[in-house]
C-alpha cells in the first residue's frame, strides 16, 4: 500500500500538447489553456481531491500569467488530445456517507471533478482518485478510485464503488425515504447476491444495467 503524504507545494512540470484543455463555466461560456498546476487526478490537495487547478495560455507560460479556477468556477475540463485517458470531467456533487464514534453524520458532500466513465439516456457514471484512511495508523492515508452514478434529473453523484468494494450507503442514507424508497428497495434487493455485487464491483459501468433494470419494474 502506498502512503500519501499531503502536500500544498506541486512542482511545475513540463507543459506539452496533452496538457490543453477546454474550460466550460456555468454560464455556458468557455476558454482554453494548458494545466499548469493542482491538478493531479486525485491526489490530496487543500483537503480535496480535484478541486482547485490554474491554467495557462502557452507551453512557455510562467506562473505570472496562471489563471486558477477551481469547481465552483468551472462545470467541466475537457482534454483535447485525442490519446488523453480519462479525457472528460465534469464538477460533481458527491454524497457522503461517514460517523464518528458519536454516530453523528460529519460530512454530506464533497465537491470535484470526476471523470466520465460511462453514460446513456438515463444515468452517468464517474470515477475519481480520492484519499482514503489507512485500516491501521491514525494519520495515514492511501489513494484509491470511487465510482459514482448521477441518475439524469437528479443532480447528486452517489458512491457506487470505492476502492474496489461496493459502497451504496451514501445512496441508501440520503434517498432512504419518500418517493425513492422503492429504488432504495429495489438496489438492496438486487444487491443481495454476492455475484451481483461483484459483477459491478470489477465494471462499475453495468450499474448502467441495473438502473435501467429499475426503470422498467416502474413499468410492470
Amino acid at each position: 500500500m502506498v502512503m500519501l503524504i499531503p502536500t500544498m507545494a506541486h512542482a511545475k512540470r513540463h507543459l506539452t500538447k496533452a496538457d490543453h484543455v477546454t474550460l466550460t463555466f456555468y454560464d455556458g461560456s468557455k476558454t482554453s489553456g494548458y494545466l499548469y498546476d493542482h491538478w493531479y487526478r486525485g491526489i490530496y490537495y487543500s483537503g480535496r481531491q480535484n478541486y482547485k487547478f490554474s491554467i495557462v495560455p502557452t507551453v512557455n507560460s510562467n506562473k505570472k500569467e496562471k489563471t486558477e479556477y477551481n469547481v465552483n468556477d468551472v462545470m467541466s475540463i475537457d482534454f483535447d488530445s485525442v490519446n488523453t485517458i480519462d479525457a472528460h470531467w465534469r464538477a460533481c456533487k458527491v454524497a457522503q456517507f461517514e460517523y464518528e464514534k458519536l454516530m453523528q453524520l460529519l460530512d454530506k458532500y464533497t465537491y470535484r471533478f470526476m471523470s466520465i466513465v460511462a453514460s446513456d439516456s438515463a444515468a452517468t457514471i464517474f470515477k475519481c482518485n480520492v484519499v482514503l484512511k489507512a485500516p491501521v495508523g491514525d494519520n495515514e492515508t492511501y489513494e484509491s478510485t470511487q465510482y459514482g452514478v448521477l441518475m439524469h434529473g437528479n443532480p447528486i453523484v452517489y458512491p457506487i464503488v470505492t476502492d474496489g468494494k461496493m459502497d451504496l450507503e451514501a445512496m441508501y442514507h440520503h434517498l432512504k425515504s419518500g418517493k425513492n424508497s422503492q429504488f432504495i428497495r429495489f438496489m438492496k434487493n438486487h444487491f443481495k447476491s454476492k455475484a451481483n455485487c461483484t459483477a459491478v464491483e470489477r465494471d462499475p459501468s453495468l450499474f448502467l444495467n441495473v438502473y435501467q433494470d429499475f426503470l422498467h419494474s416502474l413499468k410492470q
